[in-house]
């Protein structure tokens, strides 16, 4: 029973990455959420996840909750893109300068798909990664977010957290956690990366 509450456990998040509150309490671990934490934060992600999908020069990425932008911005140094990095909290749009060094663009594809194709002149990206955000929302939100992509996108990957036993117990921020094999279900056909091992699930 508890293996199946955890499978399939439903919440409603209380996250609200619109306030600087929450990527403090978030990125605690770090000391907060700006450029000085930018080489803890991202690690060795952008070539792992370049060197697991073997993603090569000239294909388009698109990437979903992408904060300041700092994994496509070493994926453009690598000779990678056209990458367009999309991210609608208010605390990253109110702080681009000084921690964003490329575009970030203030469109939500849950909402709108149009003006995501029409960056990529209206063609579909050959990628699209959702950053660590699908514990932010709701699984209709997170539904609707994936059907979209795929609309937009050959293949999806969502590059995400597994729970962690009693997480949602000590979590202040009640995210949707959920198991690898829970989201793999949930979002086939879509690609499951974890985070921390950057091994597809």
């Amino acid at each position: 029973m508890v293996k199946l509450q955890l499978l399939f456990h439903n919440i409603m998040p209380q996250v609200n990455y619109n306030l600087k509150e929450t990527y403090e309490i978030s990125y605690k671990s770090y000391g907060g959420y700006s450029r000085l934490q930018r080489t803890a934060m991202i690690r060795n992600t952008p070539i792992k996840l370049k060197e697991l999908f073997n993603i090569q020069p000239n294909e388009s990425i698109l990437i979903i909750g992408a904060g300041f932008g700092w994994i496509p911005e070493e994926w453009l140094s690598m000779g990678l893109g056209p990458v367009y990095a999309l991210d609608t909290s208010e605390y990253i749009q109110n702080n681009l300068v000084g921690n964003a060094n490329i575009p970030i663009y203030n469109i939500d594809i849950i909402q709108n798909t149009s003006d995501v194709l029409a960056l990529n002149n209206n063609q579909p990206f050959r990628w699209a990664f959702t950053d660590n955000m699908i514990t932010v929302l709701t699984d209709t939100e997170v539904l609707t977010l994936a059907s979209n992509l795929r609309s937009v996108a050959q293949t999806v990957v969502h590059y995400t957290q597994d729970i962690i036993v009693n997480h949602e117990l000590t979590d202040p921020l009640n995210h949707n956690w959920k198991t690898l094999a829970s989201w793999k279900s949930m979002l086939y056909p879509d690609i499951i990366v974890e985070y921390e091992s950057h091994t597809i699930a």
